[in-house]
Order: structure tokens, then sequence, then C-alpha cells
């Protein structure tokens, strides 16, 4: 049910690599304040702060793996897809505001799909978030109905940034994978979107040379 890459390892050797790094700068630290007797609080507290966000992403996505093995679409409840973007959208309207940027969203009254909300608003939150800080110019986040029965619905995240790199499209969405090793994150943000996507029946891809996204999720009549 849910696919993995051939090369994607699993997720506790994911783990434990990531956790390593900061586990080992952490203790180099502690090591210099017990033969210096000068503890740098602000650096340790950062660094032991950094380490929680990751465990809670792992945690996250663990969850999320093991929900779309458990369910199936057809158990989960039809929900208003527009409005689950809409309060997404919401969400960041005040980093929006903050860096002088504009966000548009264009969404048809009712959309639906059969999924946990929650989720959902936390794919659309993520991919905001990641427009904002690795795109630029304006963000545009849009519903796309099917225009024919074998079709799915499209939600698009896009900037005016230069996008992902031609041959990069999957190598992004992996876990801890970034286009550049010293940009901001873990590298897990857009992994847990596309578990979360794919539990749900659909996938993500990102259009190379643009900064958008498309996430494809099938559709229900019932509301």
């Amino acid at each position: 049910w849910a696919r993995t890459s051939p090369t994607e390892r699993p997720l506790p050797a994911d783990a434990a690599h990531e956790l390593r790094t900061p586990l080992s700068a952490l203790n180099l630290r502690l090591q210099g304040a017990r033969f210096s007797g000068i503890i740098d609080w602000p650096a340790i507290e950062r660094e032991v702060g950094e380490m929680s966000r990751l465990v809670d992403q792992l945690m996250d996505l663990a969850r999320k793996e093991s929900l779309s093995y458990q369910d199936r679409i057809t158990g989960l409840p039809p929900i208003n897809l527009s409005r689950v973007v809409r309060e997404a959208a919401a969400m960041v309207v005040p980093l929006i505001e903050a860096q002088g940027r504009r966000l548009d969203v264009e969404a048809p009254d009712v959309a639906t799909v059969r999924g946990r909300a929650d989720d959902l608003r936390d794919v659309v939150r993520n991919l905001l978030d990641n427009a904002l800080v690795h795109g630029r110019g304006r963000v545009t986040v849009r519903v796309r109905p099917p225009v024919a029965p074998s079709q799915q619905l499209r939600i698009e995240v896009s900037d005016e940034g230069d996008g992902v790199p031609v041959g990069q499209e999957e190598t992004v969405v992996e876990r801890f994978r970034k286009l550049k090793a010293d940009s901001p994150g873990s590298g897990l943000g857009l992994a847990i979107v596309r578990q979360v996507v794919r539990g749900h029946g659909g996938d993500a891809r990102f259009f190379p040379r643009r900064g958008c996204i498309v996430i494809s999720l099938p559709v229900t009549s019932q509301f």
C-alpha cells in the first residue's frame, strides 16, 4: 500500500544515522564544558531543541507510514478538501505578511475526497512552509477538480522560485534529502507529505525547473 524507493533505508536506520551527528556534537560540547567549566547554555538548548524537533518528525512519519498500511480509502470519511486547504492557508498568513509576500488560494466551494482532515491539512501547511522557506515571490495554492471521471483531484502549490532541477524531482522528496545541505530543516517535511498522500491513494511530484509541487488524490461524490 505504501510505496518505498528501492534505495530508501528502513526508517530506524535513517533515524539512527541522522541522530548520530547532533548527538555527537552535543557530547563534544558537554565534554568541553566539563574541562573548561564554561557552559554555553543557549547553544545546548538550541541543539537539544533541534533534536527534539527531529524526533517529533520521525515519530510523525512512523505513525503515518503505519496508517498507510492499516487504513483503506473506503474506510476514511469524506471531507471537503477545499475547506482543508483554506484552513491551512489561513495558518500561514502571518508568515506571508511578515515576509511581505502574497498568498493566493484558488479552490471551488466543495471538492470531496476521503481522508483524514488533520493529516491533509498538515500536508498543505507543510508545502506552504516549504514555498516560504525555499521559494520566493507570490505563493499560490490551487485545488483542481478532475475534468474526466478517470482523473484525480489535484492540489498545486507553487511559487516564483527556480524550483527543482531536472532529475531531482524524486530525490527531493526522499527522507533527509535537501537541495542545499545548509538550508534550514531536517529534510523530512516532503517525505512526510508524500507518505500521507500515498496513504490516501494518491501521489506527490514536482515539476522540474518550476517552483511547483502537485498532489493528486482520488475523488468521491459523497459529502
